[in-house]
């Protein structure tokens, strides 16, 4: 059975995992356009071309083991994505600022929507779901680069980072090194979900969510997307 099918009503956005390098390339052409071509944090001279053309943005990180996450919009276009980037070898966070971070500890970056979704639940699905992960995959900290008002609009969510060091000039703008108490995150988005229409906090006990569907009467999970592929 379909999602659409088992929640009968339209589908806004399905959160998931990235299933394949297709996928993933689509990914790094959405933080190319983002990060590069919109907000000018990356130089262009830090971009490639992928095998079919596009611009794609990618660092030395993505070569550690990385979850990549994906929100697709109801005909099932990506259009947003973030990665979660586990301990293999050094963090981000410990690279630019020389934190050295506590076992069972992973990182957040690369969070990038289209402009025409951004002031939809996209992101906060996509957060949703890696907090989702982080609880089940055993994760205690979850560490981020971030600027001052991304800060506060990520504890606005309940996203409640702690800045954890001196900022420091970095992708053309001014950032600190935050970190995030997992364990804490599900009731911080309880508190949250009382002043909102899409309630978040029970998909955290979802030990077996594979993907997070947000339609206009709420969120729920499925299973598996069986999408043959998708456009960017």
């Amino acid at each position: 059975m379909q999602a659409s099918e088992q929640l009968g009503t339209e589908i806004m956005y399905t959160i998931r995992q990235l299933l394949d390098d297709r996928e993933v390339a689509v990914a790094k052409r959405i933080r190319a356009q983002v990060y590069c071509f919109e907000k000018g944090w990356i130089s262009t001279e830090e971009l490639t071309r992928d095998t079919d053309g596009y611009w794609s943005e990618s660092d030395l990180h993505d070569d550690q083991k990385c979850v990549h996450v994906g929100a697709f919009d109801g005909a099932g276009e990506m259009v947003g994505t973030l990665r979660i980037i586990l301990p293999v070898s050094e963090l981000p966070v410990e690279y630019h600022f020389g934190i050295r971070v506590p076992p069972r500890s992973a990182e957040v970056s690369r969070l990038a929507v289209h402009a025409g979704h951004r002031k939809g639940v996209a992101a906060l699905g996509m957060y949703a779901w890696m907090i989702r992960y982080l609880l089940t995959e055993g994760y205690d900290f979850l560490y981020a680069i971030a600027e001052r008002v991304m800060i506060r609009q990520l504890r606005l969510i309940g996203m409640n980072y702690e800045v954890i060091g001196d900022g420091r000039h970095l992708y053309q703008t001014f950032n600190y090194p935050t970190q995030l108490d997992v364990a804490r995150a599900r009731d911080a988005f309880a508190e949250k979900d009382k002043w909102r229409p899409f309630k978040l906090a029970a998909v955290l006990d979802h030990t077996d969510l594979e993907e997070l569907v947000i339609t206009p009467s709420g969120i729920s999970v499925a299973g598996p997307s069986r999408r043959q592929g998708v456009r960017a």
